[in-house]
């Protein structure tokens, strides 16, 4: 009795071993072979999928470009990898499309095997990036601006009128404010506004240590 338990049960485990290793394998072979024309459909279809993003998003990049702004890393990454990708997607046609008479009229099962898995792999890859097209951001930000600078006169013949000399302390004390973040002078024309500002500015930088207005 004890033998024919242990043979059973070694009948059972060969049994399945051999439906792990040899019938499971064998069945998704013939499924890669059976369903040729869906796999080659359905990446097609992931094809025109992918390249409407990559269209919609190289919109996006004019319009980000024409704002003046910088492009992200990760977006242009992006753009690169689905260039690749429809790129290696027109070798694979290219190939389906040269084996495609042997295929109708006498079938290549090892072709047909192989074209199957490879466009199996490719619909896989294409599906994660388009994944990756749903989570993207913002494509642009704005560059990185250094302040203006202005080229201060000599002070050494400026000359306070009462109402400028007002006006000068007035602004320097603005300027120490923090919250401060404009300052605006106004008046006819010819009252010596600018010439104003640029002494503001060449004293600003010893009063209060500016370097730039």
């Amino acid at each position: 009795m004890g033998c024919g338990f242990c043979e059973a049960a070694l009948s059972n485990t060969v049994g399945t071993l051999v439906v792990n290793c040899v019938v499971k394998p064998i069945g998704r072979q013939l499924d890669y072979v059976c369903r040729f024309h869906d796999n080659v459909e359905k990446l097609r279809e992931k094809k025109r999928e992918l390249a409407d993003a990559r269209k919609r998003l190289l919109l996006k990049i004019e319009e980000a470009k024409n704002r003046l702004l910088l492009i992200e890393d990760d977006v242009q990454n992006l753009q690169s990898r689905a260039d690749e990708t429809l790129s290696d997607m027109g070798t694979l046609e290219e190939e389906i499309q040269l084996n495609k008479r042997c295929l109708n009229w006498c079938p290549n099962w090892s072709w047909r095997y192989q074209l199957s898995k490879k466009a199996m792999k490719k619909i896989q890859d294409i599906s994660e990036l388009l994944d990756k097209f749903g989570q993207l951001g913002p494509v642009g930000y704005p560059a990185p601006t250094a302040l203006p600078t202005i080229d201060f006169l000599c002070s050494k013949e400026f000359v306070f009128s009462k109402s400028s000399e007002t006006a000068f302390y007035q602004i320097i004390e603005a300027l120490k404010d923090e919250n401060t973040n404009m300052i605006g002078l106004w008046g006819m024309g010819g009252v010596g506004k600018t010439t104003l500002a640029r002494e503001v500015g060449s004293q600003a930088q010893n009063l209060i240590c500016l370097t730039k207005l």
